[in-house]
């Protein structure tokens, strides 16, 4: 179900909810007094108009589904369409169902850079039966970049974390990641392996041809990421060993150094 780009949880004080960094997207909220963040967040816009908005970290997800995509408010409750779901570190699949409420609003749709993008707020109290109920309030949406696609029912997902093959050595270290994720801009294939507060992103370019490539350059670059802290490649390769544009499949390797970090033994076959 983490299909979408998924980096870290920090906790934060409730007065950072109301703070947007500059970097877009944002998705967060307090979720039982807790500080919520996804770095990355996705709308998938179906044939049917039906939305689902997702942020998730590496081992939790937060899904808003309504049925309808325009301004307004949306009410949160079995029946009419409109659900929200939360998937605890555990894989525990809370929602609206079953006498959980809320509201997702709306508030702007707008264009930047060739990609559409939402903005809103939301909240609600999303129940698993028989266990428990978590509440999630002053959640906020800002310039969620909305993409064509077919939903998945986040109440039976049909891979719930993997896009592909991701592995890599941190510092000497195996990182074998519990997600991997792969998305697209206009530009660029975005490929995510996280493990914990562990996170490597690299970027591909839509066109890439089988060679390699010295990043950062040439619209190739990668970041490895801990504890939400971003350290840019500062040097390193990425090698595009096969690359089918229209099966929408890539495989390669690739190493880099951070100013604190060395990844190497990487290597990748993703499908995007």
């Amino acid at each position: 179900m983490k299909k979408y780009l998924l980096l870290v949880c920090v906790a934060c004080t409730l007065v950072a909810c109301e703070d947007v960094e500059e970097n877009s997207p944002a998705f967060q909220g307090n979720l039982d007094n807790v500080f919520y963040k996804s770095l990355d967040a996705q709308a998938t816009l179906a044939d049917d108009g039906s939305i689902s908005i997702v942020g998730a970290t590496s081992d939790q997800q937060i899904t808003l589904v309504l049925s309808v995509f325009q301004g307004g408010s949306f009410m949160l409750n079995s029946g009419n369409g409109h659900q929200a779901f939360y998937e605890d570190g555990s894989g525990q699949l809370y929602s609206t169902e079953n006498g959980g409420d809320g509201v997702v609003n709306i508030t702007g749709r707008g264009e930047e850079g060739g990609v559409e993008y939402l903005s809103g707020d939301f909240n609600f109290n999303a129940i698993l039966p028989g266990v428990d109920t978590v509440t999630v309030d002053r959640g906020l949406l800002f310039k969620v970049p909305i993409v064509s696609g077919t939903i998945e029912d986040p109440t039976n997902p049909s891979d719930p974390n993997q896009d592909g093959a991701f592995v890599a050595e941190i510092d000497g270290e195996l990182f074998d990641p519990s997600t991997v994720v792969a998305t697209t801009t206009d530009t660029s294939i975005v490929i995510i392996g996280a493990l914990g507060d562990n996170t490597i992103q690299l970027v591909i370019p839509l066109d890439a041809e089988p060679a390699s490539q010295a990043i950062p350059g040439a619209g190739f670059n990668a970041s490895y990421f801990i504890a939400g802290d971003e350290e840019q490649a500062i040097s390193g390769a990425i090698r595009v060993v096969t690359h089918d544009m229209t099966a929408q499949g890539i495989s390669g390797t690739f190493n880099f150094m951070t100013e604190n970090h060395q990844i190497s033994l990487g290597q990748f076959n993703i499908d995007y």
